[in-house]
């Protein structure tokens, strides 16, 4: 008789099961959207000038990846828009497995299935635009390496989470805004990693206060403040409040993040309710920008994929409450269960409306 695999290894070998077949339907979105059967919009922007602070208040980084897949798409003679497809099919599958060991990590037991459904029905994972599938990965792995150090510990695992927090924040701007509060409330919900987060945080601060300065790059942040069109508002649109969007996430999947509000569930995961605030500031804070037109600003038909970014570690933190209630609250069991029902029907209704909507712009 054959000895049966170790549960590790049966884990392992359903997490790539499902990181593969996430893949795989991302790759026949790319088929069709390369033979016309679906279109979205890829690329709007281009770069001239190398290591420097884009006019758009991105950061050299940004700004070397924007660059770097032009000079691909040159040397390589293919459509830029083809490479970005095939570079997000390829992201697709380090992200999912990150959601999974995630979820797992915190929410012991078959939760982790819950979270890779989701992630397998998600809207915001089509149409990939610009950095937005590379920020995405790099933003959520410092999420989870984050999170992973706030239980683990360790000068490895913290040297880790601070070079991917540095790394995410020099990529996108918009990453300060899940990291900072995350840090903070780390820090106050987190004794024992205290000084940890203080150092990280001052580090990571540090170097990037150096890398807005003038004499690093070829100009500095500053440089990027006070263009015209900056300092007279015309980069951006006008102060809309009634135009408020989650863009391609599903508003649904933030729902459950309100459970760390109850004592009970925070105690089984302390984690759960710091990496909430994290993802709470990201989406206040965009909202806010998006009303005082910062964001989605641009004319074009798809200018941005902001809450992309956080969207797959929303599933995480999510699946982490729902997995608290469940053992906090035996008598909610029966809700819960129709919650998720209620969530991944919603997440497969936004996916079809979000593939018929590039279905129409084909044809």
């Amino acid at each position: 008789m054959q000895p049966r695999p170790s549960p590790g290894r049966r884990w392992w070998t359903a997490a790539l099961a499902l990181a593969s077949t996430a893949a795989a339907l991302q790759f026949l979105v790319v088929l069709a959207y390369r033979h016309r059967v679906v279109w979205w919009k890829t690329w709007e922007h281009s770069v001239h000038v190398r290591w420097s602070w884009l006019q758009f208040i991105h950061p050299p980084l940004f700004n070397e990846y924007m660059a770097g897949m032009q000079r691909w798409s040159a040397a390589a003679a293919w459509p830029i828009d083809d490479l970005l497809n095939l570079l997000h099919v390829v992201l697709t599958f380090p992200l999912v497995l990150i959601v999974l060991r995630a979820t797992r990590d915190g929410a012991p037991g078959r939760w982790w299935a819950v979270a890779g459904a989701l992630m397998l029905l998600s809207p915001s994972g089509l149409r990939p635009f610009e950095q937005y599938p590379p920020a995405t990965l790099i933003l959520t792995a410092t999420l989870a390496l984050l999170a992973a150090w706030f239980v683990r510990g360790g000068a490895a695992l913290g040297l880790a989470a601070g070079a991917a927090t540095l790394l995410t924040v020099e990529f996108h701007l918009s990453s300060w805004f899940a990291v900072g509060p995350l840090l903070v409330m780390g820090a106050v919900a987190l004794p024992e990693r205290r000084r940890g987060i203080a150092r990280i945080g001052a580090v990571v601060l540090t170097l990037f206060f150096v890398s807005t300065q003038p004499g690093v790059f070829r100009n500095s942040l500053m440089d990027v403040l006070v263009q015209d069109n900056v300092q007279n508002h015309s980069l951006f649109a006008l102060r809309d409040f009634g135009k408020l969007t989650f863009e391609l996430s599903n508003p649904l999947l933030y729902a459950p993040l309100l459970l760390w509000l109850l004592p009970d569930v925070r105690a089984r995961e302390p984690r759960g309710a710091v990496m909430a605030v994290g993802l709470a500031g990201f989406v206040a804070a965009h909202l806010l920008l998006q009303g005082y037109g910062f964001a989605l600003a641009s004319t074009a038909d798809e200018p941005h994929r902001y809450f992309a970014m956080i969207d797959p570690f929303v599933a995480v933190t999510s699946v982490w409450a729902v997995a608290a209630t469940w053992e906090a609250r035996p008598d909610w069991r029966p809700l819960l269960r129709g919650g998720l029902v209620l969530l991944g029907v919603s997440q497969g209704l936004l996916l079809s409306r979000t593939l018929f909507v590039v279905w129409s712009r084909a044809h």
